[in-house]
């Protein structure tokens, strides 16, 4: 029988033994069961396996859109991280036979961000580890998991999308129609005409050289109570309109060209109702961006070692997770936003 439970809980960390009858065994089986049986090295090697794994399924419950949106790179201090926003050379200029070629310039102009630590920590007495069910410790970590996933998404979506944070180049407001010429500065909400007015801007973005961007933009971001109508926008070939009330509908035609952008229309529960986004693919046109510390973006577990330090003190154990990473707007002409005044 022990052999069996060891097989059980090293297939199930591999992903191998996922099965209704595995997890029962699992999930029934106490910790003290476990660790008389094989001893506490082992148990705790496997249980950091475990915990892994169901740190990874929390992270993949809550739904990410920030990895669609920024840049990601690897950082491996907490100094501060320097990173040159988007300028461009001029034309290139005509050279004639035997001519010499004119040399050109390029000003960096750079902003910066350092990286934080995120985490919290959760303590197992000794009373509920001697009772537990397996099970029950990989909830919590599964927890965790959802936490972690939450805090990057809030980081993009809710304060550099949402909160309209400050770029640091100029001090003024990422989405600014005076001083970027990114914003409707309209507060009609969501609306396909303010949709349309949205790509024109977008389209008609220069970086600060004055130079076109020229590029398209690839998402639209809104919140759940427009998800419905900005789908139905840009998927469908006919033109619609109606009133505030929804009451009257009119169509206008079957020669709607929006759906032909290819934008992937995606809601976040951080949006404010009626705000919308257009982003470029960061790819194509860099943004934000996001450094996390060593390159790694999932976070880390954990678990104390037993009879030291607090645990010692308290016959409980804790068991920590960490992230860090930090990150800040490159180039506000990234995005355009609508459905909302300037502030």
């Amino acid at each position: 029988m022990a052999k069996n439970f060891y097989n059980h809980l090293a297939g199930y960390t591999e992903g191998a033994d996922r099965t209704k009858e595995s997890r029962k065994i699992l999930n029934n089986l106490t910790v003290r069961e476990f660790t008389e049986e094989f001893g506490r090295d082992d148990f705790d090697s496997l249980m950091l396996d475990v915990a892994h794994l169901r740190l990874q399924k929390g992270a993949r419950s809550v739904q990410s859109l920030w990895p669609d949106l920024v840049t990601r790179t690897s950082i491996s201090d907490f100094k501060a991280n320097y990173v040159a926003s988007v300028g461009s050379f001029p034309d290139l200029a005509e050279v004639k036979e035997f001519g010499e070629y004119p040399e050109v310039t390029f000003a960096d102009q750079d902003t910066s961000y350092s990286a934080t630590k995120y985490g919290s920590m959760f303590s197992v007495s000794m009373e509920a580890r001697a009772n537990d069910a397996l099970g029950e410790l990989g909830r919590n970590t599964q927890k965790f998991g959802a936490a972690s996933a939450r805090t990057i998404e809030k980081f993009v979506l809710e304060t550099n999308m949402n909160d309209n944070p400050d770029y640091s180049v100029d001090s003024v407001a990422v989405w600014n129609a005076a001083s970027h010429a990114n914003s409707l500065n309209s507060a009609d909400g969501y609306t396909r005409a303010g949709l349309v007015d949205a790509l024109a801007l977008f389209g008609n973005q220069t970086d600060r050289d004055g130079n076109q961007i020229n590029i398209q933009p690839r998402r639209l971001i809104v919140s759940p109570d427009d998800y419905i109508e900005a789908l139905e926008d840009v998927a469908s070939a006919t033109k619609i309109t109606a009133d505030e009330a929804g009451s009257a509908t009119t169509f206008r035609g079957n020669d709607s060209v929006i759906k032909n952008f290819g934008l992937e229309v995606r809601f976040s529960p951080y949006i404010t109702a009626g705000t919308f986004f257009l982003f470029a693919d960061p790819n194509e046109y860099e943004g934000i961006e996001v450094g996390f510390m060593n390159g790694r973006s999932d976070p880390e577990i954990m678990v104390e070692q037993p009879n030291t330090g607090f645990s010692f003190e308290h016959d409980a154990e804790r068991v920590k997770c960490r992230l860090i990473f930090g990150g800040t707007w490159i180039d506000y002409r990234a995005s355009v936003r609508g459905g909302i005044a300037d502030s």
